[in-house]
């Protein structure tokens, strides 16, 4: 068993299993020192036992019945078939685990927001610029602390609310913080953002914001989100506590289990015909993990949503780390954003490795706070929402696209950034270029379709001349296009020259693979792009 998995499996060979090693990176472990919280899966029916075939169609009844002596909480059904969570005797976890009816046992793992630090979205002294206005109808889910409904930049954004939070007497105590007290609320007013004495609360109204806030004036100058014209459903996952065993001196503290995680993320996949979600904003994680964590509590159901066109956007964490991603980050299928900071390098306290999918800005974000205020903030947790925002507009331009075709739009639209701890190149979001791109294949009628694998060296040299052969179903004239799309996309004056059959691009400053990628969006992802070479003549 792997160190990079939270997960208890059943063993083949007569040795105890025991809880895989995790160095956690956000809080301690859901648990005291002789009880453990868990998650429990059972097999559906048609793989029980016999004699207890009957009880699994209540898996909480189930737990009960067959361990009542271990059990030293109540056992707390998930409204997902088959699943529950409960605390339970260390001592006795083997024989739950052993049990041929139970399929995983999870520990129940806690979570904090990735933003301990707080880029600056746009301050706009004008009108907002015109590509970022979405359509109406795309939704984006914030997973977090919940969102202040009555702050002015997110005014009459929220279409839904749901509240998932714990409470537990046993082991490392928690409490709801759904306002009702109970441990779920689906409901207008469920998810609102919980009390700022409690550390960590805020961070959903401050990321909501980014996301799809605005436009708002603040100081005389104009703020919006990403995508200000998407709407939002808050989900708030966060409990309350009280132990410097978990929130270390900021007490109280909210962490989110995970648990909860996965019963917001089911909501939002049986919810997923009654709302158009682009994506689900997730900017939280606990753990380092340097594998792809395929056996994670919540793999499943993001790969439901994902297969459903939903994508989930999660931020990389804050540790600095090289090599390791947090959970849900580490999870294959997410979206997964590392942070850049003022100079367009990778910030210092974002986390890095080949799970990465893409960067956006983290430094300084300026969005909605506390009580009707606007203030920034630095983190991934600032640069994930920015992804989500950036997929709402993309999706309401394609409706009807692949999630894959979204999320390589976002790549061939974004720069080039070299990681600087691992010599390696990771692409960092550029919100303008990437809606450029959409308009120019629009009007071209040919996709972008960049894929992320693509080789980015070109050749090891800039040349300033190159020739271009259009695909085969590009046969018209994207000359004068071309020109105008690549200076402005390029910064680089552009000459391009209508060869009748193919075209020569000039760049006097040299022409990159960013530059590359800009050409193939007009002449077509597979035309074929060369150095314009130099011959002179042959002497005897």
């Amino acid at each position: 068993m792997r160190d990079s998995y939270r997960v208890l499996a059943r063993v083949l060979c007569p040795v105890v299993a025991i809880l895989s090693t995790v160095v956690s990176v956000s809080a301690a472990p859901a648990g005291s020192g002789t009880s453990l919280r868990v998650i429990i899966r059972l097999n559906s029916s048609p793989d029980a036992t016999p004699d207890s075939a009957s009880g699994l169609s209540k898996p909480a009844s189930y737990i009960k019945k067959e361990y009542p002596s271990a059990i030293s909480a109540k056992v707390k059904s998930l409204d997902i078939p088959d699943v529950v969570v409960t605390q339970i005797a260390k001592e006795d976890l083997q024989l739950v685990i052993n049990d041929p009816n139970v399929a995983e046992v999870f520990e129940d793992t806690l979570s904090k927001p990735s933003a301990d630090i707080g880029a600056s979205l746009p301050e706009y002294e004008k009108p907002v610029p015109p590509y970022s206005e979405s359509k109406d109808g795309t939704v984006i889910a914030i997973i977090d602390t919940g969102i202040d409904t009555k702050h002015p930049y997110l005014k009459n954004k929220i279409i839904a609310e749901a509240c998932f939070s714990s409470s537990s007497s046993e082991g490392i105590k928690s409490h709801s913080l759904c306002p009702n007290g109970k441990d779920k609320q689906i409901t207008s007013g469920a998810a609102i953002d919980c009390d700022l004495h409690i550390s960590g609360c805020g961070h959903g109204t401050n990321v909501a914001g980014i996301a799809a806030g605005g436009p708002a004036t603040s100081d005389g100058k104009i703020l919006q989100g990403v995508a200000p014209r998407a709407q939002l459903i808050a989900i708030q996952v966060y409990s309350r506590f009280d132990s410097a065993d978990v929130c270390g001196n900021k007490l109280p503290c909210a962490l989110s289990y995970a648990s909860d995680q996965l019963s917001a993320l089911n909501y939002l996949y049986e919810s997923r015909n009654k709302f158009k979600l682009s994506a689900i904003n997730m900017s939280l994680g606990q753990g380092k993990f340097s594998q792809p964590c395929d056996k994670d509590l919540l793999f499943n159901t993001v790969k439901k949503l994902r297969e459903a066109g939903i994508a989930t956007v999660v931020s990389s964490g804050n540790e600095g780390l090289t090599g390791f991603s947090p959970s849900p980050a580490c999870i294959p299928g997410v979206i997964s954003v590392g942070a850049v900071d003022a100079s367009k390098n990778i910030a210092k306290y974002s986390n890095t490795s080949d799970m990465v999918t893409i960067l956006a800005p983290g430094e300084d974000i300026i969005s909605s706070q506390e009580e009707g205020k606007y203030g920034k903030q630095s983190g991934t947790s600032m640069a994930t929402p920015q992804v989500s925002g950036a997929l709402s507009l993309i999706r309401a331009q394609s409706p009807n696209a692949k999630l894959q075709d979204l999320i390589d739009n976002l790549v061939a639209g974004g720069t080039r950034v070299e990681n600087l701890r691992t010599k390696k190149l990771l692409v960092s979001l550029d919100i303008q270029k990437t809606m450029s791109l959409l308009a120019i294949a629009k009007a071209s009628k040919q996709p972008i379709n960049i894929s992320a694998e693509q080789p980015l060296k070109w050749d090891g040299v800039s040349p300033t001349r190159v020739v271009v052969v259009p695909a085969e179903d590009n046969n018209h004239d994207n000359s004068h296009k071309a020109t105008a799309y690549l200076e402005s996309s390029t910064g680089k004056a552009t000459a391009v020259i209508n060869k009748e059959g193919f075209y020569v691009i000039e760049m006097k400053e040299g022409i990159n693979e960013n530059d590359k990628a800009a050409i193939q969006a007009v002449f077509g992802e597979k035309s074929k792009i060369s150095h314009e070479t130099l011959s002179a003549p042959q002497e005897r």
